[in-house]
């Protein structure tokens, strides 16, 4: 019997029942009772240390339907959480004089809100990198991250990379327009007195990019940061690309 039948066989007989040994063990490992993740679990032919030593590099799709997404919560973490471990083991393995030869690595997580409060996904941003791994958030709402994660969260500090568009919130557009800076800009100022005119001039700090100017960026513009650089380019969504919009087309293996 597989680790996962047993882990599963466990759970299910654990319900209903508490244990002193582990309190949560049956909340963690009821999921493999779950008919449905029982035939996705069964067996495997990708063993997860080929992501960084087989040949070719790879990418490994884990999708999971809205609608099972809170259910399958745990698995979905059980999954980024062991492949994320196990890359960094073999990254290891990866010096001088060894077999290993490490690709680099990187983890997208699209609509990281739905993962809940996850905090490898906070204290990667810390340590990832030295481990030859980049990380891809995406979010639609940033308020949503502040709702799992607490408003002192570090997504955007340590983010070197920021792409922002489709904003709607003003909070969220104001925090970006101050972190994009102002400018020191000259104003004249014309008063018209009985003697005649004088115009005096005075030095005003601008912004860059204002909350208005980030909330009403054009279609198809979108605002990025990259270290201390500010620039507002042109979106490319995958179906404006023939080669990508062929590819997305192609039947799921």
């Amino acid at each position: 019997m597989s680790v996962v039948q047993q882990a599963g066989k466990l759970g299910a007989q654990g319900k209903g029942r508490s244990t002193t040994a582990s309190p949560d063990a049956d909340s963690r490992l009821s999921i493999f009772s779950d008919p449905h993740v029982a035939v996705m679990t069964h067996t495997t032919t990708f063993p997860l240390a080929s992501l960084r030593e087989q040949a070719r590099p790879c990418t490994v799709y884990w999708h999971v339907p809205f609608r099972d997404q809170a259910r399958l919560r745990r698995l979905t973490r059980l999954f980024s959480i062991r492949s994320s471990t196990t890359a960094q083991e073999r990254f290891l393995l990866d010096r001088p004089g060894r077999r290993v030869t490490a690709h680099p690595l990187l983890w997208v997580a699209e609509e990281l809100p739905s993962l809940g409060y996850f905090p490898m996904a906070s204290s990667g941003l810390n340590y990832f990198r030295a481990y030859n791994i980049q990380m891809l958030l995406l979010t639609p709402s940033m308020q949503e991250l502040v709702k799992e994660f607490g408003q002192y969260h570090n997504f955007l500090e340590g983010s070197y990379v920021q792409v922002i568009f489709g904003l709607s919130d003003a909070k969220t557009g104001s925090q970006f327009a101050e972190a994009i800076g102002k400018r020191e800009v000259a104003r004249t100022r014309t008063t018209r007195h009985k003697g005649g005119v004088s115009a005096s001039t005075e030095a005003v700090q601008e912004a860059l990019l204002d909350t208005t100017g980030i909330l009403q960026l054009p279609p198809g513009r979108v605002l990025i940061l990259v270290g201390v650089h500010r620039l507002v380019g042109n979106h490319a969504p995958f179906y404006g690309h023939r080669l990508w919009r062929e590819r997305s087309a192609l039947p799921v293996p």
